[in-house]
């Protein structure tokens, strides 16, 4: 999954920008470094020793202790806890402990185990802690409109893997209208992004330059003139980039190659699918 926004592109005096450090712009201006995530796998064993003496005990299905639950669902229920975690400082440094004690699998319909999941595949296995370093976001920049001070960015790897929509119900009515499940204005993912990742990714300086846009959801973005599942318009933070977005040569998208994107250790945790054809290594 992808994440981008419109952010002031920062383009204050030096003074301004040495008293907020809040972002960086690589000198051609192709990309930013803004926020954080959970990104990079631990693998150094003292680091990893020490963040094991800071998690406490280790959740159940009953009792998540000091984690917190992902709520992910199996077999289209998340009544069960099986996927959790935990934010920890250490030596100025946040990481992300990761534990889950079944198989996430990749659609919400399936069971779990290890057949449908790509968690096993990526190398991340259950009832083993992980923990990811909370890196820098980098971000490339599809539009850079100088002249008001603000760029439109495109985070360039996978941050995450999650769902588009919880529920298996194919329509629902809402205000008497029949929304179909890939309506974007009522999707999980859009709730997702604005305020989970919103609130993860960004501190609350971080967020006071990103803009409230006005996302085009209408049939034309969809690639289909005459679309029943288009839906309306929204203004957010943060929102997944459109099928006229992902086809505009403008920013950069002008071929299937073009338009796949490398994941992080913690996104293949999540259970982000990672093509092993050479042709994508």
């Amino acid at each position: 999954t992808s994440y981008f926004d419109d952010v002031d592109c920062g383009l204050e005096d030096e003074e301004e920008q040495e008293d907020t450090p809040i972002y960086s712009i690589n000198e051609d201006k192709t990309e930013v470094t803004f926020g954080s995530y959970p990104q990079s796998l631990v693998t150094d064993d003292a680091v990893k020793t020490a963040l094991d003496s800071k998690i406490g005990l280790l959740p159940t299905s009953t009792n998540n202790y000091d984690w917190t639950s992902y709520g992910y669902y199996i077999s289209s229920s998340n009544d069960t806890n099986f996927m959790w975690y935990q934010d920890i400082i250490l030596d100025n440094y946040k990481y992300r402990a990761v534990y889950f004690t079944s198989f996430r699998p990749y659609s919400i319909d399936y069971s779990s185990s290890a057949s449908s999941t790509f968690q096993d595949d990526n190398g991340y296995y259950t009832s083993t802690v992980y923990y990811f370093r909370f890196d820098p976001i980098i971000w490339k920049v599809l539009e850079l409109d100088e002249t008001n001070n603000k760029a439109f960015l495109f985070a360039n790897i996978a941050l995450d893997a999650q769902d588009y929509f919880y529920d298996s119900t194919l329509t629902r009515t809402i205000d008497g209208k029949t929304v179909y499940a890939n309506n974007y204005e009522y999707s999980t993912i859009r709730s997702w992004l604005n305020d989970n990742f919103y609130n993860t990714a960004f501190t609350k300086e971080e967020q006071q330059i990103i803009l409230d846009t006005l996302v085009d959801n209408s049939a034309s973005s969809t690639g289909y003139t005459k679309n029943q599942y288009a839906c309306n318009d929204t203004i957010d933070k943060i929102f997944l980039l459109s099928y006229s977005d992902v086809v505009n040569s403008k920013y950069g998208f002008i071929s299937n190659i073009s338009r796949q994107l490398r994941s992080t250790d913690y996104a293949k945790a999540q259970g982000c699918y990672k093509s092993t054809s050479t042709s994508y290594l």
